[in-house]
């Protein structure tokens, strides 16, 4: 699956796809060759991620990648002794 770095916030609704959040826009050079439908870790470096479906939504005229999120949050953060 692949790793797509972001802020993990803020959360928003989606009209069409409900609980997410949107990522970029879809001409960012990072988000450039992302399918829709495609499964993807979004991870906030280096402490958080959470798995999530991408979708191409319209959002004031431009076209962004909303993801909606499928799994709890997972702490990367080492655990202390």
């Amino acid at each position: 699956m692949r790793i797509i770095e972001t802020q993990l916030w803020p959360e928003q609704d989606d009209p069409q796809y409900g609980h997410g959040l949107y990522v970029g826009l879809a001409t960012e050079p990072l988000l450039s060759d992302v399918c829709e439908g495609e499964q993807v870790i979004l991870r906030e470096t280096p402490d958080v991620e959470i798995d999530a479906v991408l979708h191409k939504v319209e959002l004031h005229g431009r076209a962004v990648w909303f993801a909606v999120l499928t799994s709890p949050y997972r702490d990367l953060t080492p655990s202390q002794p």
